[in-house]
C-alpha cells in the first residue's frame, strides 16, 4: 500500500487533499498541517472525520497535532451528517 507524504505549513489543503484520497482510495500521511495554527482545527478534524465515516476508513489525528494519517476505505452509500460549524466554534456534544 502507498502513502503519499505530503508536507504543508497551512489547513487551506486539508480537507481538498483528504477528498481526493478518498475518492482515489489512497492513504496519504500529511505532516507540518496548519502548524502555524497550533496544529489541525477542529473544523478541520470534523471534514477528516466525516470523510473517514462515508469511506469506512481509518483515521490517525488529533485537533491541535500536526500530523495526520489517513487510509480511506471502500466509498459506503447512505446518508451521512456533520456539525459544520465555524472557524473558531466548538458544537456541542
Amino acid at each position: 500500500m502507498i502513502v503519499v507524504i505530503v508536507l504543508f505549513q497551512s489547513g487551506v489543503f486539508l480537507s481538498t487533499i483528504a477528498t481526493l484520497s478518498t475518492v482515489l482510495q489512497t492513504p496519504v500521511r500529511l505532516t507540518n498541517a496548519c502548524v502555524s495554527n497550533g496544529g489541525i482545527q477542529s473544523h478541520d478534524m470534523r471534514v477528516l472525520q466525516l470523510l473517514r465515516k462515508i469511506s469506512n476508513g481509518t483515521l490517525a489525528a488529533n485537533a491541535g497535532l500536526s500530523t495526520v494519517t489517513y487510509i480511506p476505505g471502500e466509498p459506503l452509500g447512505g446518508n451521512f451528517f456533520a456539525e459544520a460549524g465555524r472557524l473558531g466554534y466548538e458544537p456541542t456534544k
